[in-house]
């Protein structure tokens, strides 16, 4: 997984005047609430999804220890040994706020 690029991306903003085609763009990438976290693969989809939304996240590449962590928190030991199912359903990760 080490050369494997994966972006996270976090909600910051919240729903109150959020466009109706920004807002349905949050609920894809399942961000409904602010500091919420997900982990993507960085297709051309998602990179245009993130791009649009840009304004109400923040995101970028993170590397495997800080993955680690953010799955240690929901109860997943190493993302080598939790299948896709196990990862969907610990998504998004509810964040504390600062």
């Amino acid at each position: 997984m080490a050369d494997k690029k994966i972006i996270a991306a976090i909600r910051v903003r919240g729903r109150v005047n959020v466009r109706h085609d920004i807002a349905e763009t949050l609920e894809r990438l399942r961000l409904k609430r602010p500091n919420n976290c997900i982990i993507l693969s960085p297709t051309d989809s998602y990179r245009g999804m993130l791009k649009m939304c840009n304004n109400y996240i923040a995101y970028g590449e993170v590397d495997e220890d800080i993955i680690s962590k953010l799955l240690k928190k929901v109860g997943i030991d190493s993302i080598e040994g939790a299948d896709k199912e196990q990862l969907k359903k610990a998504m998004p990760i509810r964040l504390h706020p600062p």
